[in-house]
């Protein structure tokens, strides 16, 4: 786990600190917007799937709705244990190994194998800025950077061929995406948050359960995810699943400079949506200098083996344009949560701070003084 590492490298505070505000909201509980209820019904064979998983979403039979209360007492201890010492000398471990001992492939010697690496970014130069994306085994930096060089403005259908052309390279590579950069691959429900502060420091993590397997670690309130059996990750299936291999991801959190002094810290959820909602906002942000808010408001576009998805709100010529390069196509009514959710903030040339939380999942932006 990372945690340690980074706090180390970069933070202020204690541990304890960090982790006040989340113990506080698991142990007292909060209100669940109508969005998180309705990402429950979504997820909900997942999360009706196991005694633990219903005794903790749905303890009354049913899943909670929109303005219910939801606690998770075992997840504060989580936080309580982890901001005074490390997980692999917690009870953690030991529970997280036993709760998957009968189905699962989790080891005790998998678990003191672990390291946490640290890699440099992929750094390219975009139009007026410099783009810092993640690298392999992380797939999205790769092929985000792969569309950003076959990209030479940022009109719609510019946009969506840069997409395909990522697209279909992403697939002749057949898994081993190191095919598309110049140095070879060094080795074999996501959530988002982004910050900059006053002295120019920036931070973008994203991290994922994937859709969550329905197993909750006992005493400890947080689910085993089914990484491995999400295609983007492990398109190879239970079968052909990789061994000693860290698993790629569609993850990417970014960092930008652009010329007129612009920090910038953003990235998304999405699977495999992540690439195309980061592309368009690091091109947006690259080509002309487009505000904040409108990079990420602006209507988005996904191109996956030659489908292309397009949100309402174009104008009519480069939705147009858009048709008559994919004519297997589908048109969004609505800016939808399938497009991702691109979370971003922004320190500028001037000292001025702001932020935007993508509206499609929920974001939100807070500057705190």
């Amino acid at each position: 786990m990372g945690w340690t590492p980074l706090s180390k490298r970069g933070a202020r505070l204690t541990l304890q600190d960090h982790f006040a505000p989340a113990i506080e909201a698991a142990s007292s509980g909060f209100k669940l917007t109508g969005y998180q209820a309705y990402l429950s019904t979504v997820v909900a064979p997942i999360l009706m799937a196991t005694e633990a998983s219903r005794n903790l979403f749905a303890p009354v039979g049913q899943l909670r709705g929109a303005g219910e209360t939801f606690v998770n007492t075992g997840l504060a201890e989580t936080f309580r244990v982890l901001g005074q010492t490390s997980w692999r000398d917690s009870e953690i471990a030991g529970a997280l190994l036993e709760e998957q001992a009968a189905n699962g492939h989790l080891s005790e010697a998998d678990l003191s194998a672990y390291r946490v690496e640290e890699r440099e970014p992929l750094s390219l130069s975009v139009g007026e800025a410099s783009v810092f994306l993640n690298p392999l085994p992380a797939a999205s930096g790769t092929l985000i950077q792969y569309a950003l060089q076959h990209l030479g403005d940022c009109k719609p259908v510019s946009l969506a061929a840069a997409l395909n052309a990522a697209d279909e390279a992403r697939l002749s590579a057949r898994g081993d995406l190191s095919a598309l950069l110049k140095h070879p691959l060094r080795q074999n429900g996501t959530t988002h948050i982004s910050a900059v502060d006053a002295d120019g420091n920036a931070c973008s993590v994203t991290v994922s359960n994937g859709t969550g397997s329905g197993e909750i670690v006992n005493g400890f309130g947080f689910m085993l995810n089914n990484i491995l059996g999400e295609e983007d990750v492990n398109p190879g299936g239970s079968a052909g699943w990789p061994v000693n291999t860290r698993p790629a991801s569609m993850m990417c959190p970014t960092l930008l400079e652009t010329s007129d002094g612009r920090l910038i810290a953003l990235g998304s959820g999405g699977s495999s949506r992540i690439r195309s909602a980061v592309f368009q906002a690091v091109a947006r942000l690259s080509f002309g200098g487009v505000p904040l808010p409108e990079a990420v408001e602006m209507p988005r576009l996904h191109v996956e083996n030659g489908h292309l998805d397009v949100e309402a709100g174009l104008e009519q010529r480069h939705l147009a344009d858009l048709i008559n390069a994919f004519s297997d196509h589908r048109i969004w009514a609505e800016p939808n949560m399938f497009f991702g959710g691109v979370h971003a903030v922004q320190k500028t040339g001037s000292g001025e701070f702001e932020g935007i939380g993508d509206r499609r999942r929920e974001g939100v932006a807070v500057i705190v003084d």
